[in-house]
């Protein structure tokens, strides 16, 4: 790759090899590291990043863009080209890396909010069962009160509705046989009455026929 065609590729970014620098700067630098191996490229390359790229070593940008260009041999234009290929896929593994590590991060974040949100409901559902059980345990007992409590005013109720049906009944019967007994005195004075009656008439009628009959004897007593 030509020094022209660089600072045109290079002109407008923040690279920190080729951005700002002029093309007779990336010209000069071509011209440093012709005949280097890769190694010592790299080396070069990480010692010009260091003090400020190209432009920092060679001289910032032209005010033109395009005046100025230089040949290249098809070897130097491969080795430009390797060289910026290699620049270019170390920038691009170093922000695969950025973000690799910041996915790394997300997701531990992620995680441990899943795990803290996951915790919380499996408390949340704990309490919600706990008061459940609870509720139902107090409700239970009210219930098991509450029958108690009916059964003994039942219990209660039904004994005073039995005692009170008790005392009517003996009431009643009081009342029956105080009345059988005055209805039976009754009856027994007027029979004893009649009694007394029937036997005295019965003793008059007696004392009658034996007076006539003693008249009868005396009327008849001569003709015999």
């Amino acid at each position: 790759m030509s020094a022209q065609n660089t600072y045109d590729f290079y002109k407008d970014s923040d690279d920190p090899l080729f951005g700002g620098a002029s093309v007779d700067a990336i010209q000069a630098y071509y011209d440093d590291i012709e005949g280097l191996d890769e190694d010592d490229i790299q080396a070069r390359n990480i010692e010009l990043i260091n003090s400020g790229g190209v432009s920092g070593s060679y001289g910032g940008s032209s005010s033109s863009g395009g005046g100025g260009s230089l040949g290249q041999t098809p070897a130097s234009f491969d080795r430009d080209t390797a060289l910026q290929l290699q620049t270019l896929v170390g920038q691009q593994n170093y922000a695969l890396e950025e973000l690799r590590q910041q996915g790394a991060l997300a997701l531990g974040q992620v995680a441990g909010a899943a795990s803290m949100f996951g915790s919380s409901q499996d408390t949340l559902q704990q309490t919600i069962a706990s008061e459940a059980a609870e509720r139902a345990s107090n409700y239970a007992s009210y219930m098991s009160s509450t029958a108690q409590t009916n059964v003994a005013q039942i219990n209660a109720a039904s004994s005073d509705a039995l005692q009170r049906l008790d005392n009517a009944g003996k009431a009643a019967v009081a009342n029956i046989v105080g009345s059988w007994n005055t209805q039976n005195s009754a009856v027994q004075g007027a029979y004893q009455n009649e009694n007394t009656r029937i036997a005295g008439q019965y003793q008059k009628d007696v004392a009658k026929l034996n007076q006539n009959a003693s008249m009868f004897g005396s009327l008849f007593s001569g003709f015999w």
